[in-house]
């Protein structure tokens, strides 16, 4: 029966990225159809971003009280309203305010989500649970784009928004058969979240752990938005701009899986979070010196990767550190610290190579991230 949970969990997380991430590449599209600028466009995004990131935390606490299955039936749920509210929006303001609320949707979901895998997994099977876990989230963020891409063509940006919902409404089937597991209240207790974030906060494992998702999703924050702008430069085309990504999307989901078996096996995982940083902020600081299809497909392959392991070995430390009762906190952490990189990322990441150039952007993005293995490897192992 835990096996059959698992693969409701991984199955449930897959169709879920996806119906997210199928309107991240038409919400900008939208926008500038219906008259926003582009510091509007900025905004709407960046709505999305801050809320995911802010609530997360609160979320995840909230989930380690009332229990995973309210607050992923409430993530499932916002993810429909705001795609089904999408195509009714005729200002930009107006997808400002649906966004946020698909962003609630997503702080709600994730930390959840991710700690309801820890709860139906054994100690002992922790990496490739995890591993597969991650695997079945990055898949979905992957093929969300291309789909909502091709629906898009054929029927139109409003269409991606229905079929967004229509897929979340899905996912809301699968959760009505994952089981209520047991929680600590039926109530929200304010006194005893605020004791678990505070306990959580004093504990260098879990703060180590959320400094390197931030590290990472800064650095690949940076590379996501303006690779493309960087490649059209140097003369590369949509085509192959598409299969560079999707290089990097299969190197970072599948080489998940065997890094989680190969971590329950050595029974660590700090190792491979160090290791998966340092090569993830090389490869993001040389993408700017490259100019063939060739090593820059090889880079991106090896960066997916160095990133995917990462990932895999933060949320598995994360839920392993973390007593079950303070778990969504901790991985609410995790939302935290990816969101808020990413946010900040688009914002900073821009300024720099408007002013600097591609080349400098995305060697600071690695340098801010091989100071962030730094900081980790200091904070892990030092104190």
């Amino acid at each position: 029966m835990r096996n059959l949970n698992f693969v409701m969990a991984c199955f449930l997380t897959f169709i879920t990225y996806v119906g997210i991430f199928m309107r991240i590449p038409i919400i900008p599209l939208y926008a500038k159809s219906i008259g926003a600028s582009t510091m509007e466009v900025g905004l709407i995004a960046f709505s999305f971003m801050i809320i995911a990131s802010s609530l997360a935390i609160p979320l995840g606490s909230l989930s380690d009280n009332l229990g995973r299955r309210r607050l992923i039936s409430i993530g499932v749920i916002l993810t429909a309203a705001a795609s089904f509210l999408l195509p009714l929006t005729n200002t930009p303001l107006q997808i400002m305010i649906i966004y946020g609320l698909a962003g609630l949707g997503a702080s709600s979901f994730a930390p959840a989500m991710a700690s309801f895998v820890g709860d139906i997994t054994s100690m002992q099977r922790m990496g490739r649970s995890y591993g597969w876990y991650t695997a079945s989230m990055q898949l979905g963020m992957a093929s969300g784009p291309s789909i909502g891409g091709f629906i898009a063509g054929y029927a139109g940006y409003k269409a991606v928004f229905l079929f967004s919902g229509l897929i979340a409404l899905l996912g809301l089937i699968v959760v009505t058969r994952l089981p209520k597991l047991s929680v600590q209240s039926s109530v929200y207790n304010l006194h005893q979240i605020s004791r678990g974030i505070l306990e959580l906060s004093k504990n260098s494992k879990i703060i180590a752990a959320w400094l390197a998702t931030f590290f990472v999703a800064f650095a690949f924050g940076v590379f996501q938005p303006f690779f493309p702008l960087y490649a059209k430069d140097i003369g590369i085309t949509e085509f192959f701009i598409g299969i560079i990504f999707g290089v990097n999307a299969v190197f970072s989901a599948f080489g998940r899986i065997p890094a989680g078996y190969l971590s329950d096996k050595i029974g660590r995982r700090y190792p491979f979070i160090l290791a998966g940083m340092i090569i993830f902020a090389f490869c993001i600081s040389i993408i700017g010196l490259l100019e063939t299809i060739y090593p820059i497909l090889v880079t991106v392959g090896i960066a997916g990767l160095a990133m995917g392991v990462t990932t895999m070995a933060v949320t598995t430390s994360l839920a392993v550190t973390a007593e079950k009762e303070n778990r969504g906190i901790a991985l609410g952490g995790f939302s935290t610290s990816l969101y808020g990189g990413f946010a900040l990322s688009g914002i900073i990441g821009g300024k720099i190579i408007s002013s600097y150039g591609f080349t400098t952007g995305f060697a600071t993005a690695g340098i801010v991230c091989g100071v962030g293995a730094v900081i980790f490897y200091i904070i892990r192992y030092l104190t």
